[in-house]
């Protein structure tokens, strides 16, 4: 009897070491930004840079808000806001941005904007070069964010646009492209400048006596110089006295 209990209390300590081995993997203390950019570095450029592509990963694999900027060529600063749903793996989120960086590559849009790369993931109107595509978002629809946002077309939309004016002060070529655009005016040439610099030197004053933008000198007779080789008249002789009659 002793046996048989011994037997099976053997039995029972050894059954976990021979059922099959299962393996899981799970790392810790590895955030999600880092563990796809060792999957595919190139997505970090194609967020537009550390801080998007750290808000985008960790968003997507978090299912928290999503922030994503991009200094526009005017100097305007654009500010996009989406908030995905659940949760999704390292994996699934470099598939995913991958995906959406071919799909645009393919429109001819190799550096997207913030707004591009948010409508690409979740959907709409994707502004290009010749207007806006509608597109479907790659986003798995368990992932897409909830439109909760009115739209200025009276509907709704999941992501949220801003322009803000530029930082600081813009550089000179912005300031010449705006100045030539429209309702603005060209600024003179340095020629115009130069011009405009020595008509203000000149006095537009009459002068007493003067006609004309210039005083005209008088008029003065020169006798001509005579001409070198040229014989000289012979000098003419006064004429002597008559002699006196002698006095008687």
């Amino acid at each position: 009897m002793k046996t048989t209990f011994r037997s099976l209390l053997a039995v029972a300590l050894l059954a976990p070491a021979l059922a099959p081995a299962q393996t899981t993997t799970t790392v810790i203390g590895v955030p999600p930004s880092l563990q796809v950019t060792r999957l595919a570095p190139q997505l970090v450029l194609f967020s537009g840079g550390q801080t998007n592509f750290d808000s985008l990963v960790n968003g997507l694999g978090l299912g928290s808000a999503v922030t994503l900027t991009t200094v526009l060529p005017n100097g305007q600063v654009q500010v996009v806001n989406f908030t995905p749903q659940g949760t999704m793996t390292a994996t699934q989120i470099a598939q995913t941005l991958e995906a959406a960086r071919q799909n645009l590559i393919s429109l001819g849009i190799a550096t997207p904007t913030a707004q591009q790369v948010a409508i690409t993931l979740t959907g709409g109107a994707l502004p290009t070069t010749t207007g806006n595509l509608q597109v479907t978002g790659l986003l798995p629809a368990a992932n897409l964010p909830l439109p909760v946002t009115p739209a200025a077309t009276g509907g709704a939309t999941s992501v949220t646009t801003t322009t803000n004016p530029p930082n600081g002060n813009p550089s000179p070529a912005a300031l010449i492209q705006g100045q030539s655009g429209a309702g603005g005016t060209t600024p003179p040439s340095p020629a115009q400048l130069i011009q405009n610099q020595r008509s203000g030197n000149i006095s537009d004053t009459p002068i007493p006596g003067v006609t004309g933008s210039a005083p005209t000198p008088n008029a003065t007779t020169v006798a001509p110089a005579p001409t070198q080789g040229a014989p000289l008249a012979p000098a003419v002789a006064a004429p002597r006295p008559a002699p006196l009659a002698p006095a008687r």
